[in-house]
């Protein structure tokens, strides 16, 4: 995917949250998140050499916890579930 189809995803706002992620840097472009969420997304795409990535979230809150629904676009599907683990461990 090309870097300005990944920016243009992030810049869409039917999403609670978007993170653009550009040559190993994470960016909250909608919502806000933590810092250290941001740093540990930057430094996991940058480990695996992704360039240009998006990530939206939507709350699913339930009785019992808050969750996200994560999409993913750039990233390699093999490795969505580690970013999805970062995001568990670092948005709370």
């Amino acid at each position: 995917m090309g870097r300005s189809w990944i920016r243009l995803m992030a810049n869409m706002p039917f999403r609670q949250i978007s993170i653009l992620i550009i040559d190993g840097r994470a960016i909250a472009k909608t919502g806000k998140v933590r810092a250290t969420l941001l740093v540990a997304l930057g430094q996991l795409a940058n480990k695996h050499h992704i360039e240009a990535a998006c990530i939206h979230a939507v709350a699913t809150n339930s009785a019992r916890s808050s969750t996200f629904q994560l999409t993913f676009f750039g990233i390699p599907e093999e490795l969505q579930q580690r970013f999805r683990n970062v995001w568990s461990v670092e948005s709370r």
